[in-house]
């Protein structure tokens, strides 16, 4: 990094720390530069700077009761989207939890949706958050592009999924399989994923 002098500047130069506790910063080797940075998330201390924990309540459910198929997405405890039949998704910055998009896409009425979903899901950001839940039926029309699609965001269970089977993941945009949390269960009255 140089500075507008074109003179190296290493006041850049710094560390990341962490610890086994939920602590964690960054400290920079100059720190009376440091006043000029821009910080977003963050807090002083004696020790230098702290990133900011957030802690982002998150509520994804796919669920059978009284005969009727159903989801929800929550992010703090506020519904992001009306969940219909088939796949609703809620995109999210993965720095703040800020909700960038939701939509659902009706796979059992429409072939063509499930196009329209594996462009909607090649069109994220990666690591962006990606959650998921199936309302009602997920399972009609599914292509191995949909598969490869919901994989994508860390899916290790879809292609177990059934006619009306229950699923809801808390993806990631390029995560690997299964390394996310994910939920999968097969039709039956009073069945439910919740994460």
């Amino acid at each position: 990094v140089y500075d507008a002098e074109d003179q190296p500047d290493s006041s850049f130069l710094a560390t990341f720390t962490t610890t086994n506790s939920d602590s964690f910063g960054w400290r920079q080797n100059r720190a009376s530069v440091a006043v000029d940075n821009n910080y977003v998330n963050t807090s002083w201390t004696s020790d230098g700077v702290r990133l900011d924990a957030h802690r982002l309540p998150i509520l994804i459910q796919s669920a059978w009761t009284n005969s009727v198929g159903y989801s929800k997405i929550e992010v703090e405890n506020q519904a992001v989207l009306q969940t219909s039949r088939g796949y609703n998704f809620a995109v999210l910055d993965q720095t703040n939890g800020k909700v960038l998009q939701a939509v659902h896409f009706d796979t059992y009425a429409d072939a063509a949706a499930v196009g329209q979903m594996v462009e909607f899901l090649a069109g994220i950001d990666n690591g962006r958050l990606v959650l998921a839940a199936v309302s009602d039926e997920g399972f009609s029309h599914i292509t191995e592009e949909a598969y490869q699609a919901l994989e994508s965001i860390g899916s290790a269970k879809i292609r177990d999924l059934q006619y009306r089977s229950v699923w809801a993941i808390i993806g990631k945009k390029g995560a690997m399989l299964g390394s996310v949390p994910e939920g999968l269960a097969p039709y039956q009255q009073d069945e439910s994923v919740v994460l």
